[in-house]
């Protein structure tokens, strides 16, 4: 993998870092935090649906990214505050309108307060202005007065946690360009391993992973996991398949008859254990884990991706992804 910038850097962090969080000086348990995190995430999603996030967007292509970014903030941030001070409730749909002007999906703050009113506050009376009408506003009630105040000053906290660094290199992207123009292997069709992609990576994003490894590591790992449920194989045998896709992820990675190699090797292997480990402890999809066969193979890997390997890609010149990147139907989360 090329050599990260600093900017790049400073939002990934070593196991002893995460368990020497501002959550942990203030005496919360790791377990209690990424609990805290995964409930954040929850209700960014929940909100997200209230507010109605996707709806103009037949594919949810802009709603996935505003989700997934929405995700990585959250982590980033408890990276630099405690949980005890900002509680899920508040940094929810702070962080979800902060995703969505990075993503310039056009989700307004009267959507997401009004979207807090209905899930947290049903009596109190949301805003619908009228917007035919701008002369007759109707007035706004104190409650949601209250919460554009709190994410309005929510916001400019959080920018500042964040070191108003607002660039993210979202894997759901990396996966998106790496499986254009796959070609089919079984059960493997670029349609299905793209949609099942999604899943197995928002739902990583419920887990600390995200500010554990690199974006493009993320992506690689996940395609992994997917080739070896869809195809049902040990994890080792989807890490060897997805290895002949390696220089799509821009990673130092490769097949061989023996399995994956390479120097970022180590790093794919190392996130895969991570998720498998973050499922049993209930942050992502338990039933995940009990999917993936993490049994040991025979000596040999054969390919499965033998027309990506003759051509680099689909369309045999550059190696570099012909533009038309395929968006698979589906819910933001």
């Amino acid at each position: 993998m090329r050599p990260l910038t600093a900017v790049e850097q400073q939002w990934l962090f070593t196991k002893a870092q995460l368990d020497s969080t501002p959550s942990r000086e203030a005496g919360i348990p790791l377990a209690d935090e990424l609990k805290c995190r995964k409930v954040v995430i929850d209700y960014i999603e929940s909100l997200a649906l209230r507010a109605g996030l996707g709806q103009e967007d037949p594919e949810n292509s802009r709603a996935r990214g505003v989700m997934t970014t929405a995700a990585m903030l959250v982590h980033r941030f408890y990276m630099r505050r405690s949980v005890g001070d900002f509680k899920p409730k508040l940094m929810a749909p702070t962080l979800l309108f902060l995703a969505s002007k990075i993503e310039e999906e056009a989700l307004k703050l009267r959507h997401i307060v009004n979207a807090c009113l209905a899930k947290w506050d049903p009596t109190a009376v949301p805003w619908l202005p009228d917007p035919d009408n701008k002369d007759n506003y109707p007035a706004q009630s104190r409650e949601y007065q209250a919460w554009e105040r709190d994410v309005l000053t929510a916001e400019e906290l959080a920018l500042d946690a964040l070191c108003f660094d607002m660039s993210i290199e979202d894997p759901r992207t990396i996966v998106q360009q790496s499986l254009t123009g796959l070609p089919p292997a079984g059960d493997l069709t670029e349609q299905k391993t793209g949609a099942t992609a999604y899943i197995v990576l928002y739902r990583s994003l419920f887990s600390p992973l995200c500010v554990l490894y690199h974006a493009r590591v993320i992506a690689f790992g996940t395609v992994a996991l997917v080739i070896a449920l869809l195809d049902n194989v040990t994890l080792a045998q989807g890490l060897s398949a997805a290895a002949e896709l390696g220089e799509r992820f821009d990673l130092a990675v490769e097949y061989s008859e023996e399995g994956m190699i390479g120097e970022d090797a180590h790093l794919v292997q190392a996130f895969c254990q991570d998720f498998l480990e973050y499922c049993r402890m209930g942050l992502i999809d338990r039933a995940l884990v009990d999917f993936v066969d993490t049994g040991t193979d025979s000596l040999v890997f054969p390919r499965r991706f033998a027309l990506a390997h003759q051509n680099g890609r689909s369309d045999g010149q550059d190696g570099k992804p012909n533009g038309h990147a395929v968006e698979n139907q589906g819910p933001p989360a």
